[in-house]
């Protein structure tokens, strides 16, 4: 049975948005890793919160899941990064 378990988290699939990471039976894991990332953004001094301007085109954000893998392909670790939807900036504008 160990070698099977083995073999099935090497094939975790990297979910395409929250509901699927809800979804899956590594929720737990992705909820540990969506936290740790977040929380990182202040530690790392990643932005700094200010009111908008009027009128201003608040970029909005999405988290991307990724699964780590070490050399021999096993999983090292789950991964989620929050990214900006930079494609909703206007040149010269935002």
């Amino acid at each position: 049975m160990g070698a099977a378990k083995a073999t099935l988290d090497k094939i975790i699939q990297a979910p395409l948005n929250i509901k699927e990471t809800r979804a899956s039976r590594h929720w737990a894991k992705w909820k540990e890793a969506i936290k740790a990332e977040i929380q990182a953004l202040p530690d790392n001094d990643t932005f700094e919160l200010v009111d908008p301007p009027p009128g201003a085109n608040v970029i909005g954000s999405m988290i991307a899941f990724r699964v780590k893998q070490n050399e021999n392909g096993s999983v090292e670790r789950l991964k989620a990064r929050v990214c900006a939807q930079g494609f909703t900036q206007e040149f010269l504008k935002d």
